[in-house]
């Protein structure tokens, strides 16, 4: 759980940036407010990769495509930092969108698989209080403005950060998954667990019951 909140501080950061470094990238490219305007249209190209994307987890496992959206992210945000023109960066947000989305999409329901009934209540107030901790980092960074380090791109640079815990949040996502495949084998293989399985396939047993 805490990872999942971990990687939803990291996405609503990412939501909220954009807009917080809208002013600081039309003053340092001179941009003016219809081509601000246009970027966040084309932007929002990257619905359709949400899309895309949220159709693949449900063939091939969401918490693989949480994996996946984390080990993006972070390259995509550096080459929005890193991007030496319009159409770059254009193109680098294009791709953070559709991630972006897709990550919130895995997240959400990832929480809801892991949690039970009695908690599911109280990790959606977690979720919530995780998302408002993200985007209050973005505005927060928002604030210092022109101090900021590298200018608008420094606010991508600190997106691009995680790429140093890409390895430990899948090497956690595979124990997870190994602890999982394990319980679920002692489990089978636990004394009286065949004897049981017949007798509930048994019509006879389950009148008996």
């Amino acid at each position: 759980m805490r990872l999942l909140l971990g990687l939803t501080v990291y996405a609503s950061y990412l939501q909220a940036l954009p807009g917080m470094t809208a002013p600081f990238l039309a003053a340092d490219l001179g941009l003016d407010d219809a081509r601000i305007t246009a970027i966040a249209g084309f932007v929002s190209i990257g619905a359709f990769g949400t899309a895309a994307l949220a159709r693949m987890a449900d063939r091939h496992g969401r918490r693989g495509l949480v994996v996946l959206c984390f080990a993006l992210l972070p390259v995509l945000s550096l080459a929005s930092a890193l991007a030496p023109g319009i159409a770059s960066y254009t193109v680098a947000q294009i791709g953070v969108s559709a991630l972006m989305g897709a990550l919130f999409t895995g997240i959400v329901v990832v929480m809801i698989e892991r949690a039970s009934e009695s908690r599911r209540a109280a990790g959606q107030a977690w979720f919530g209080l995780a998302s408002a901790t993200g985007g209050g980092l973005a505005v927060g960074l928002a604030a210092l403005g022109d101090q900021m380090p590298w200018g608008w791109r420094g606010f991508w640079l600190v997106a691009a950060l995680p790429l140093l815990a890409i390895e430990p949040v899948r090497r956690a996502h595979a124990t997870t998954a190994t602890s999982r495949l394990r319980a679920r084998a002692i489990s089978s293989t636990a004394p009286g667990a065949g004897a049981r399985a017949r007798c509930s396939a048994s019509p006879r047993c389950a009148r008996s019951r």
